[in-house]
């Protein structure tokens, strides 16, 4: 499979207008083969920044897109934009808001790409994303939101904006864990189906061991912890305490989670 995602590889290389470049570049493919391709694909606000740049901040590793670009883009890969990534001399992770499709797996395999399925509890997520919106409401690609109709949310007295977020974000959240959920083994090289709630009660021994079970050798004095300025209110049980205030959001979540009789939630959601 290797030998054959090689020629693959190589040959795209030859075909793309980013033909970057020369002999040279074509060559170095062949060894950069040998590295690790790592997507994360992840919850928004499921502690999927930590993760990226903690592995990404590694001696031989840099974080990388795979995608063209953000902001209101859904986060599908993008074949030119992985291929660009092969310039980079270093293992690579990529994390993205990228739910499963049939283009999607196929890129991850044609790529050898080793992944990390991260969600969380659905309640938590929800109520962390709100205090997103208060900061960047403009570029989430989950559902259609600016800071005027924001306003205007927070302004009504017929809705509360928690039951807003419930009606449009949370479908994208439960088509992206069954999406997974539901095709995950099609993936050819190692993955890891994890969640935020079991990953950051011990995050240091967690790492290590999701590092073990991708098969990803790294020199334990090279694991250093990231350095970045996110605020998050990462505090497990908070989304429960502000359902059990919004009753009428609690029901409307109920009311959706029944559309999907045949799936087993239990792992992001447990009824209050």
């Amino acid at each position: 499979m290797k030998r054959e995602s090689s020629k693959i590889l190589i040959n795209d290389l030859r075909k793309s207008s980013a033909n970057f470049i020369s002999s040279s570049t074509i060559n170095g493919a062949r060894s950069l083969l040998k590295r690790e391709n790592v997507l994360l694909t992840c919850f928004p606000k499921s502690g999927s920044t930590y993760l990226a740049e903690k592995l990404g901040g590694c001696s031989g590793w840099t974080k990388q897109s795979f995608v063209p670009e953000h902001k209101r883009r859904e986060q599908t890969l993008d074949n030119k934009s992985i291929k660009k990534s092969l310039l980079i001399h270093k293992n690579v992770i990529a994390q993205h808001h990228c739910n499963y499709s049939e283009y999607v797996m196929h890129l991850i395999n044609k790529f050898d790409m080793k992944v990390i399925i991260l969600t969380r509890n659905i309640m938590d997520v929800l109520v962390s994303l709100s205090d997103h919106l208060d900061d960047d409401p403009e570029y989430m690609p989950l559902s259609y939101i600016s800071r005027n109709i924001l306003n205007k949310i927070d302004q009504s007295n017929r809705f509360t904006r928690l039951q807003y977020i419930v009606h449009f974000y949370l479908p994208w959240y439960l088509s992206f864990y069954t999406g997974w959920l539901n095709h995950f083994k099609e993936i050819k090289n190692k993955f890891v189906f994890i969640s935020y709630d079991d990953f950051f009660v011990k995050k240091e021994f967690n790492f290590k061991k999701l590092l073990d079970s991708l098969d990803i050798k790294l020199n334990p004095e090279n694991i250093k912890e990231p350095l970045f300025d996110r605020k998050n209110k990462g505090i497990m049980g908070r989304g429960k305490l502000m359902f059990e205030k919004d009753q009428v959001a609690y029901e409307s979540l109920l009311k959706i989670l029944e559309i999907y009789p045949s799936v087993d939630f239990s792992p992001i959601f447990q009824p209050i």
